[in-house]
């Protein structure tokens, strides 16, 4: 198991690996030994959505590995969602599917 840590020099991102004893940019690094990227996600996303991710019953690892993809499936089927039983994470769903439909913002009176 490798044991990496990244950081930000005035060079750019660089790349400690302390298995293989050294130190690299991040994209020589990625080019040395072949890494390729094949997902990313936002820290901020996830947190914010947590509470949906609660509600469903989803593991860590399944929340953040297909979390765009939930909450995309959850704005295509309103229907299937609005039929959940009303509690805190319901609602909470329930006001993002309105919050997103919405054409017009609602104005004070």
């Amino acid at each position: 198991m490798q044991q990496l840590e990244m950081y930000e020099s005035k060079f750019g991102p660089m790349i400690l690996d302390y298995t293989m004893n050294i130190k690299m940019s991040k994209e020589n690094y990625y080019s040395l030994v072949n890494f390729h990227e094949i997902a990313s996600f936002l820290g901020e996303l996830v947190l914010k959505d947590i509470d949906v991710m609660v509600y469903l019953d989803l593991g860590v690892k399944a929340g953040v590995l297909f979390h765009d993809e939930i909450m995309r499936d959850m704005m295509r089927n309103q229907e299937i969602f609005s039929t959940i039983p009303t509690s805190t994470y319901t609602t909470k769903i329930q006001e993002k599917i309105e919050s997103t439909s919405e054409k017009e913002p609602k104005r004070r009176k």
